[in-house]
């Protein structure tokens, strides 16, 4: 609580969730080695699997593939979006 009983935003704040950073963080590593033509191309497949195998396993192999597939679809589709708009 802040001063006098009046609440900030912190107050709400939502419990951190390490799971979610591990891949967000991930997510991030792989994002350099992504190739890059004419446009800029999905993460591959095989370097999810190098990461979660040799550099860091969060969850399953299945689920961390997903996830990660998932973050940057939304990534790449922002991306252009952002593009065409500007």
């Amino acid at each position: 609580m802040a001063q006098a009983g009046r609440p900030t935003p912190l107050d709400d704040q939502p419990d951190f969730d390490w799971e979610t950073h591990d891949y967000i963080s991930a997510f991030n590593r792989l994002s350099f080695s992504r190739t890059r033509g004419m446009d800029m191309n999905p993460i591959a497949l095989s370097e999810m699997a190098f990461y979660w195998n040799t550099i860091e396993r969060i969850g399953s192999l299945d689920d961390f593939i997903i996830i990660i597939q998932q973050l940057d679809a939304l990534y790449l589709t922002n991306r252009s979006d952002n593009q065409d708009n500007g």
